[in-house]
């Protein structure tokens, strides 16, 4: 548990959050590395709160033939998560930029 959170968690956090930018729209590398850096953290937080609640509940009011079923649901309540709160982070960046492009 502790190697996941230390060095899993970050890897897969950072390919996310790249990824997310990609799909988004982000085409710069340095559009791509805002985005990681902006949510790196606050992604981190909530995966090291998360895991390991999770894995305490499952083991302790689970049967072993459920976690798999409950932590396939905890992730994808947790991605859909992210998912939306990097799509509210691309939509205030691009409201940001509407009024810079109209002073053109």
């Amino acid at each position: 548990l502790l190697v996941s959170n230390l060095f899993i968690a970050p890897a897969q956090a950072s390919v996310y959050l790249a990824s997310m930018a990609v799909i988004g729209g982000a085409r710069s590398v340095d559009a791509i590395k805002a985005t990681v850096l902006k949510g790196f953290l606050p992604m981190l937080k909530i995966l090291w709160v998360s895991s390991p609640t999770a894995t305490l509940f499952a083991q302790n009011f689970l049967p072993a033939e459920l976690w798999v079923p409950f932590f396939n649901v905890v992730s994808l309540a947790i991605g859909t998560f992210f998912s939306v709160k990097v799509k509210k982070m691309q939509l205030a960046v691009a409201r940001k930029r509407k009024p810079e492009n109209r002073d053109d």
